[in-house]
């Protein structure tokens, strides 16, 4: 049964509308990343070790070290999911997934995450 006041109104959007994929990116048997393609890529461990040691050293040099929350928020995400802590083992990893030359950077750190 029709509406008798019309079309019903649309519904309102509670989101930002997702951004086209532009085709040059993907990450499956053939793996396509496009302008990032050849950029070094690292594991969560990885991202974990340089952002405190930076932070760190800022603290330590008594430079003004900004805590975003977004720098907040994303050590606290690093603690929670890198697989690895201690510098050894995150440099063991390292070494050993260096060694597979036939895996892309991507792929190398997607596995240093799990190994």
């Amino acid at each position: 049964m029709a509406n008798p006041s019309g079309p019903a109104p649309a519904p309102h959007m509670i989101s930002r509308p997702k951004r086209a994929p532009t085709g040059d990116e993907e990450a499956t048997a053939i793996l396509r990343l496009g302008e990032f393609q050849q950029v070094p890529a690292l594991n969560l461990s990885e991202a974990r070790t340089i952002i405190n040691a930076v932070t760190t050293r800022r603290r330590n040099i008594k430079q003004k070290v900004s805590e975003s929350e977004t720098l907040l928020k994303t050590q606290e995400y690093l603690e929670l999911f890198a697989r690895f802590k201690q510098q050894e083992h995150v440099t063991a990893v390292e070494q050993l997934l260096t060694t597979r030359t036939e895996l892309e950077r991507f792929e190398r750190s997607q596995l240093g995450q799990f190994t």
